[in-house]
C-alpha cells in the first residue's frame, strides 16, 4: 500500500474516531517529515459552542490509541517518530473546502489565488465550483475554487471592543532598566 492510501486511510479513520465521539472533524493534515522534524499529524476539530482543552485532549487519546493499534498496517506512514495536534480551527479558521466556504457564507475572509492575487472581504454566492469575495469598495470577485490556493476568515471586533495583545505604556508607569548591564539608563 502506498503512503498516499495510508494518509487516505488515516484521514478517514480519525474522521471516524473524532465524530464517533459528538465532535465534528473540521480537518486533518498529514506533513510529511522534514529533518529533523518528524511527521506531524495536525487535527482540527470543532462543535456548535466551540471546543475546549477537555475535547482536544479526549480526541488526542483515541487517536494515539489509533495509531498505536495501528502502527503496522500503516507501514511505512508510521514507522518513525510522530506527533499529534488536536486542536480548535479558531476564529480565524482556514478554509480547505468548498463546504468550509459555503459554511461561511456572508463572514469576511482573506483568498489567496494561486496567481499571488489576495482578495479581502465577504463571501457570498459561495458553492462548490466558485465564491464570490465582495471587497469594502464594493468591487466583486468571482474566483473559483480550483484557482485558490488558500483562503481563511478575518475576525472582525465588535464596536467597543478592546484589542488584546499588547499591554499600553501609562504615563505613570515606572521604567525598567536592564540589570545587565550598569551603563544601562531608563528610556
Amino acid at each position: 500500500m502506498s503512503d498516499c492510501a495510508n494518509v487516505k486511510r488515516l484521514k478517514e479513520a480519525i474522521r471516524e474516531i473524532t465524530e464517533s465521539s459528538g465532535i465534528a472533524c473540521y480537518w486533518v493534515d498529514v506533513l510529511e517529515p522534514r529533518a529533523p522534524l518528524p511527521l506531524l499529524l495536525r487535527v482540527y476539530i470543532d462543535k456548535p459552542g466551540g471546543v475546549g482543552y477537555a475535547e482536544c485532549e479526549a480526541v488526542s487519546r483515541l487517536v494515539n490509541e489509533y495509531l498505536d493499534a495501528n502502527e503496522e498496517r500503516l507501514s511505512p506512514l508510521l514507522d518513525g517518530e510522530y506527533f499529534v495536534e488536536v486542536s480548535s480551527p479558531g476564529i480565524e479558521r482556514p478554509l480547505f473546502t468548498p463546504e468550509h466556504y459555503m459554511g461561511a457564507h456572508g463572514k469576511r475572509a482573506l483568498v489567496f489565488t494561486k496567481g499571488r492575487k489576495k482578495y479581502e472581504g465577504t463571501l457570498l454566492a459561495p458553492d462548490a465550483d466558485s465564491v464570490t469575495v465582495v471587497s469594502d469598495d464594493g468591487t466583486k470577485r468571482v474566483i473559483a475554487m480550483s484557482d485558490i490556493k488558500k483562503g481563511n476568515l478575518v475576525y472582525e471586533s465588535q464596536k467597543g471592543e478592546k484589542k488584546g495583545g499588547r499591554r499600553q505604556k501609562s504615563k505613570g508607569a515606572p521604567q525598567r532598566k536592564d540589570k545587565g548591564n550598569k551603563n544601562s539608563r531608563a528610556v
